[in-house]
């Protein structure tokens, strides 16, 4: 097993909310310290919290169709 494959093995099993720390930190690896890292670290923050969310059912969510519908402005199906 490479060591990339080794990391990447250990990361999967870290607890959700420590993949979404490092995840965060990868990011901002790539670009430089900025206002823009602030901008990914509230990407991150409101994505986890749509998420959690959504795992937690307090989010109404709607079909891959349904969006589509809506975005055609086609009237609702009855069916």
């Amino acid at each position: 097993m490479s060591i990339s494959e080794s990391i990447e093995k250990s990361v999967l099993e870290l607890e959700e909310q420590d993949r979404l720390h490092l995840l965060l930190k990868l990011l901002e690896s790539l670009e430089p310290k900025t206002e823009s890292s602030n901008q990914i670290e509230n990407w991150v923050n409101e994505a986890d919290s749509r998420y959690q969310a959504w795992k937690s059912g307090k989010m109404n969510t709607i079909s891959k169709k349904e969006v589509f519908r809506k975005l055609r402005n086609e009237p609702e199906d009855d069916h």
